[in-house]
């Protein structure tokens, strides 16, 4: 549900980036744009924060066990 506000705020984001970027510093709506430019970016950072998971990521047990294999390579000379 949430895929499309952040969605937005990301483009919104990008957006103040560019906007920023051919802004002259001299111009007085330059400290205003870095100012929202930050913001954003913090919401964007915290989002990020809290679905990035907190604690290790165990592997299901199929996936730790040793695979079987009868697989014997054929054709390689010892050296």
């Amino acid at each position: 549900l949430l895929y499309k506000p952040v969605d937005r705020v990301t483009r919104s984001t990008l957006v103040l980036h560019d906007l920023l970027k051919h802004t002259p510093a001299s111009h007085p709506d330059h400290p205003l744009l870095q100012d929202a430019l930050r913001i954003s970016q913090n919401f964007l950072s915290s989002i990020n924060e809290e679905i990035t998971p907190r604690r290790p990521l165990s592997l299901p047990e199929a996936l730790q066990r040793p695979v079987a294999s009868d697989f014997e390579p054929q054709g390689l000379s010892e050296a």
